[in-house]
């Protein structure tokens, strides 16, 4: 009898209850795990993940993400279940600048975004090597731009003339020359200037976390440099494809494109709450 019930607490220990949680497309959830599982491969959504200091992860759910269930893994054993469902977005029609409208047809203006576009997705995966440190806990992120309005909604799929393009952040109203503070703590992985992004920052903040600050008219800050939550890292302008004055902010975690507001709220109430 001893034998058994000291095989049935092993086995218990060793395999503990699964959990699930559910999200719709855009959504983000933080994950506590415990530290064995912190020791392993995590993974979900395709996507591996490392543990911060108090033992979770960050789990981005990509908005174009198909509705269903994922399963998180720790070196390919299941702990738990994500199900998705899905978000309605809208649809626009807008104007860009005449400049940008070449695109369309001009091969050598093709090619240049392409190479950039290219370049912010390096640098959206270069965060762990500009930056080996790690980042503190439990700071809570806040809005670059606390006293403005949503001009231009997350997930708008939008229409410049017949090339389709969905919006990957929110437009935060601002007129030229506006403070632009960073969400938190963090380090520059990029800061330049673009053809359809206007002059561009991204801060790495750890655990595969990104904060993105287009069409700034200045950037006060340089790759490689750390920032303190609330640190002025630019100007809000008008710069790239859009000739309305604002703040393109987005959000990307290990790769998944997650609504940035939605993103502020759910990271901030989870510090303080257990799964």
């Amino acid at each position: 009898m001893k034998t058994l019930l000291l095989f049935l607490l092993v086995h218990a220990t060793a395999h503990p209850p699964q959990f699930t949680r559910s999200a719709v497309q855009g959504e983000t959830i933080l994950l506590h795990l415990t530290q064995s599982q912190c020791s392993g491969t995590i993974a979900a959504f395709g996507r591996t993940y490392v543990c911060r200091p108090d033992d979770s992860i960050v789990v981005g759910v990509d908005f174009l993400t198909q509705p269903g269930s994922f399963t998180v893994a720790v070196d390919n054993a299941p702990i738990g279940t994500i199900t998705v469902s899905a978000r309605s977005y809208r649809t626009r029609h807008l104007k860009l600048r005449a400049c940008t409208l070449a695109l369309d047809t001009c091969t050598a203006l093709k090619k240049r975004q392409a190479q950039e576009r290219q370049r912010i997705l390096t640098a959206l995966a270069s965060g762990p090597i500009i930056y080996t440190d790690q980042f503190p806990a439990g700071i809570e992120f806040r809005n670059p731009l606390e006293q403005s309005r949503p001009t231009g909604l997350f997930g708008d799929r939008r229409f410049f003339g017949k090339s389709p393009s969905w919006h990957r952040g929110v437009d935060l109203s601002a007129s030229i020359g506006t403070p632009v503070a960073t969400a938190s703590y963090g380090a520059v992985v990029l800061s330049d200037d673009f053809l359809l992004e206007g002059t561009t920052v991204i801060i790495y903040h750890g655990s595969g976390v990104y904060t993105l600050y287009l069409h700034l008219s200045k950037s006060h800050v340089q790759q490689g440099q750390t920032v303190n939550s609330g640190d002025i890292i630019g100007l809000s302008g008008d710069t790239g494809s859009m000739g309305q004055s604002h703040l393109h902010f987005g959000v990307n975690i290990n790769g998944a494109v997650v609504d940035p507001i939605a993103f502020i709220e759910q990271f901030n109430r989870s510090l303080h709450t257990e799964d």
